[in-house]
């Protein structure tokens, strides 16, 4: 988990070890914007499903989780039905 991730950031313009953001992103078209995430989808793929849910919790900002969330629904962790970072937001 943490090698994959560790891959992505050393990728990413920013030194703090969090690929990208909201905000580096508005400045690519729309192909540059696409590769990046990809980019990153793929470094998820290499990580097994616990390693992902691990990840998800305690090392992604917050635009690689909703990527990790939109691409891995079926495994993205849940409360009530709700995207678990959604309620420990609301709390």
């Amino acid at each position: 988990m943490t090698r994959a991730l560790d891959i992505a950031a050393q990728q990413s313009p920013k030194a703090d070890g969090h690929p990208f953001t909201y905000e580096e992103l508005s400045g690519f078209d729309v192909q540059q914007a696409e590769r990046k995430v990809e980019s990153f989808v793929a470094e998820l793929r290499k990580m097994s499903p616990a390693e992902r849910v691990r990840a998800s919790r305690f090392t992604m900002n917050r635009w690689e989780y909703w990527v990790y969330a939109a691409r891995f629904s079926e495994e993205a962790p849940t409360v009530n039905g709700e995207l678990e970072r959604i309620v420990l937001t609301l709390e």
